[in-house]
C-alpha cells in the first residue's frame, strides 16, 4: 500500500557519546551504509548493514587506519553495487584539512577492501569529501569551500576508474557567476552521466535562497561538449 511505517530501528555495535550515527545513509538494494563521523574523537566512521531474512545485521565497520580527528569520515556516503563511496571533508594531506574520500570494493567473500584514497589536487581547507555520489565507475565529489577568484564558491570534481583500477580526478566543475560563500557542492547526485549539485547559500535576487545546478557529464570524464573548467555545458540548468 501507500502507507509507510518504522520497521527497524539500527544502531552501531559499538555505539558511543556524539558520534553522529546517522549523519549520512546509503541504500540500494540488500545493502545500507551509515555514517558516524563524530566516531573516535571525530576521526569518524561507517557502517554496513545487510538485509537478511527480513532484518538488518551489521556486517562489517570503516575506519581506515590513516585517519586523524578531526577528519569526520562518514560525514558522506554512497552506494554503487558493489562499491562504496565515505566522504572525510577534515582528512588531512600534508598536514591540511583539505578533505579525501574513500573507495570500497566489496570482494567475493563478501568483505569490503579498501580499494583508493582521493584527496583534491591542489588547496586546503575546501572540505573535499561533504558530498559525494556514485554511478558505477564515475564518481562526483563535492567541495563546497573551494576558493575561485579570491571567493569561496565551492566545486565539484570527478572522479573515474581507470585501468588498473585506480581513481583519478578528471575534471572539476565550477559554477557560473556564483556568490561568494554559495557551497556549491554541499550535496551532489550522480545518475549516469548527469549530476546535480546543490548550492544552498547561493545568491541570486534572493539573498542566500540556493541554487541547483544540472550537469551533462561527456562520455570522455569533463564536461558536455568537453568545455573548460568554469564554463557551464549547454545542458546546465539552474532552478
Amino acid at each position: 500500500g501507500s502507507t509507510w511505517s518504522s520497521v527497524e530501528q539500527l544502531v552501531a555495535s559499538d555505539a558511543a557519546d556524539i558520534a553522529y550515527f546517522g549523519e549520512a545513509v546509503a541504500i540500494e538494494g540488500d545493502k545500507l551504509l551509515v555514517g558516524s563521523p563524530g566516531h573516535q574523537s571525530q576521526a569518524g566512521a561507517a557502517y554496513m548493514f545487510e538485509r537478511r531474512f527480513g532484518s538488518w545485521t551489521q556486517v562489517q565497520k570503516f575506519a581506515p587506519q590513516t585517519l586523524t580527528a578531526p577528519a569526520l569520515f562518514g560525514a558522506s556516503v554512497a552506494l554503487s553495487g558493489t562499491r562504496a563511496v565515505i566522504g572525510a571533508p577534515w582528512d588531512e594531506t600534508d598536514d591540511t584539512h583539505s578533505g579525501a574520500v574513500y573507495v570500497f570494493d566489496q570482494a567475493n567473500d563478501g568483505l569490503w577492501d579498501q580499494a583508493g584514497r582521493i584527496a583534491p589536487p591542489t588547496q586546503t581547507a575546501q572540505l573535499f569529501g561533504t558530498s559525494v555520489a556514485i554511478a558505477g565507475e564515475r564518481a562526483v565529489v563535492g567541495a563546497p569551500w573551494y576558493q575561485f577568484n579570491q571567493q569561496t564558491t565551492g566545486a565539484l570534481y570527478l572522479l573515474r576508474l581507470q585501468t588498473g583500477g585506480v581513481w583519478q580526478v578528471t575534471d572539476r566543475m565550477l559554477p557560473e557567476g556564483m556568490s561568494d560563500g554559495g557551497r556549491f557542492g554541499a550535496a551532489a547526485a550522480l545518475s549516469g552521466t548527469q549530476a546535480v549539485v546543490g548550492a544552498p547559500q547561493a545568491s541570486t535576487t534572493v539573498n542566500q535562497s540556493g541554487e541547483v545546478y544540472f550537469y551533462g557529464i561527456g562520455i570522455t570524464g569533463g564536461h558536455t561538449d568537453d568545455l573548460p573548467v568554469g564554463v557551464p555545458s549547454a545542458v546546465d540548468r539552474r532552478r
